[in-house]
Formats: structure tokens, C-alpha cells, sequence
């Protein structure tokens, strides 16, 4: 959740930001990246931070977010032991549409769990 320190960051001198996402989806990159852009480029404009990237942030499933080197937290927020799994209920990564047909349905790989009756969003 460096999120909040990007305008310190960029005062202090630097010049790049790492997004660790080896285990996420193609979704979650996207729109982490996204919010990150948003914020740097605040910074560097030197506007102040628009907490509502929080928001949209916590909207994204996600095993919880610490702030991880950055601030040195309490032992019991690096792990957690209460679910192995991303939570939210505003934003998952179904998955990947492999084809568009010429009737209009599509062909898709699904990564997770979803119902018919619920809206989609799709990212370009």
C-alpha cells in the first residue's frame, strides 16, 4: 500500500516504482498500474493526493495490503492467516476473452468463478 507515499517518493529523488504482481491477474496489473500512474503523475504536477485511489484500490480483490518496507508494521499485519484468498465484492478477474465470434458471443478463458446473472466490465 505505497500508494499514499508516491508523493514523498518522488520528493526524496526517485525515478521508479516496482508493482510486484507475479500471482496477479491480467485485471489487477492493469488497474494497479493505472492508480499508480494517476498518482505519479499528481505528484509530479504537484497536486495533492486524491484519496479517492484508496477507494478504487480497495475495490480490487486482494489478500489485504500492507505497507510493507516502507513503514516497518506490526508483526501479525505481514500474514495473514484468516483466508488464502483475494476478497473483495466489487471487482474480479473472470477471465480472458480468446475470441469474438461473428454472432456476437465470445470465447473465453475463465480463471474464476462467475454468474451469468452479474455485470461485466471488459479491459482493452
Amino acid at each position: 500500500r505505497a500508494l499514499q507515499y508516491v508523493e514523498q517518493l518522488t520528493k526524496m529523488g526517485v525515478h521508479s516504482l516496482k508493482i510486484e504482481g507475479r500471482t496477479k491477474s491480467f485485471y489487477y496489473l492493469a488497474r494497479t498500474a493505472q492508480l499508480y500512474r494517476k498518482a505519479i503523475d499528481d505528484a509530479v504536477a504537484g497536486r495533492p493526493f486524491d484519496a479517492y485511489l484508496f477507494k478504487t484500490f480497495e475495490n480490487l480483490a486482494h489478500r489485504g495490503y500492507t505497507e510493507g518496507f516502507l513503514k516497518r508494521p506490526a508483526h501479525q499485519e505481514y500474514q495473514n492467516y484468516e483466508y488464502g484468498h483475494s476478497v473483495s465484492d466489487k471487482q474480479h478477474f473472470v477471465g480472458e476473452v480468446i475470441e469474438r465470434k461473428a454472432n456476437g458471443l465470445e470465447e473465453s478463458d475463465v480463471k474464476n468463478k462467475f454468474f451469468l446473472c452479474l455485470s461485466r466490465g471488459l479491459m482493452q
